[in-house]
């Protein structure tokens, strides 16, 4: 079985390190919060995704420069690639099943919304610009539960 994992650093002024893994690939991205909101991209890229969506792209900023996470369907597979915008080939990309993929996307985000840095007064001024997706995450959680029937 294939293996992809994804892991979210703990954002602090700003700034998030995200971790992607793959077979023999791995890269780092140093993401900031300006001037997307990313992390609520991916939530939603993800939604349209198993709502029948063929194509979503999600931007990452890294100042000035921007990496692109682009999921794209392939029958039952999800294509996902990484691109950054000072290049023209992929940096990462990883085939597996949709649903495997989504699972993994939706546990790490899980993972990145139960760290307590969330939970610290003036988190939006001191540890991420955006609010948590928590409405965005429970709906892409719920629709990912109703997409096993």
């Amino acid at each position: 079985m294939q293996s992809f994992d994804i892991e979210f650093g703990v954002p602090s002024h700003g700034w998030m390190e995200i971790r992607l893994s793959a077979e023999n690939q791995q890269m780092v991205l140093h993401v900031s919060d300006v001037s997307c909101n990313s992390i609520r991209g991916l939530v939603s890229a993800l939604s349209l995704i198993l709502q029948g969506s063929m194509r979503e792209v999600v931007e990452w900023s890294l100042e000035p420069e921007y990496a692109e996470l682009t999921l794209v369907c392939d029958g039952d597979d999800l294509v996902l690639t990484v691109t950054l915008t000072n290049g023209s080939s992929a940096a990462f990309s990883f085939q597996g099943s949709k649903r495997m993929i989504v699972r993994r996307l939706l546990l790490s985000l899980g993972d990145l919304r139960s760290n307590p840095v969330w939970q610290t007064p003036n988190a939006i001024e001191n540890v991420w610009s955006w609010e948590f997706p928590d409405k965005q995450l429970a709906a892409l959680k719920e629709c990912f539960t109703n997409s096993e029937s």
